[in-house]
């Protein structure tokens, strides 16, 4: 068995090391290479950790011409300082019994410009924050955003989809427009 100079351990393949060695400077770039790679592995499966985690995507606006289940949310505007009550209607059970996905749709024409940014937020019953993302500029002139909702990562029961606004230099958003909706499996 073929071992790295100075004892450190077997090589796993001795026609490598050979070839290491006969290169000037071989087992530095090897080590270099071999912990880029590592990095490339780690950095691959936590991305694939944090996809299979996620509750919610945005999808393009061009999901309205597909196939896929689409579903408008009504929302409620805040009215000055007062907290906006959810909007609880019919249209806002979101039923996942026979659906994998669904695509959901937010109106934006009526809600107020002028902030430096919106988030989408789905926050659960008890106020835990499901999903966050940032609302694509782009969405305003189109007067709405859509979210692909994974049925299967979000537990049944009750959701608000709050969109909140952060104004220049503000640490904390404020929510400006919110939708109540209930998930059936």
């Amino acid at each position: 068995m073929t071992t790295r100079s100075g004892g450190r351990g077997p090589l796993a393949f001795p026609m490598i090391g050979d070839l290491v060695n006969r290169v000037p400077g071989g087992r530095r770039y090897a080590s270099t290479a071999g912990l880029a790679l590592a990095v490339l592995i780690i950095a691959i499966v936590t991305i694939g950790v944090v996809r299979g985690r996620r509750v919610a995507a945005f999808a393009p606006a061009t999901v309205i011409e597909s196939h896929e289940p689409l579903q408008e949310l009504p929302i409620r505007l805040a009215e000055g300082e007062d907290p906006v009550p959810p909007a609880q209607t019919y249209d806002a059970v979101l039923d996942f019994s026979s659906i994998r996905t669904l695509v959901v749709g937010v109106d934006l024409d009526y809600v107020p410009r002028g902030a430096a940014r919106y988030d989408a937020v789905i926050r659960n019953a008890d106020g835990v924050e499901c999903f966050r993302g940032r609302i694509a500029e782009t969405s305003f002139p189109d007067g709405r955003f859509m979210l692909r909702l994974f049925g299967r990562r979000l537990p049944a029961g009750d959701f608000t989809l709050d969109v909140e606004a952060f104004d220049a230099g503000a640490g904390d958003g404020r929510i400006v427009a919110s939708s109540w909706f209930q998930l059936l499996r």
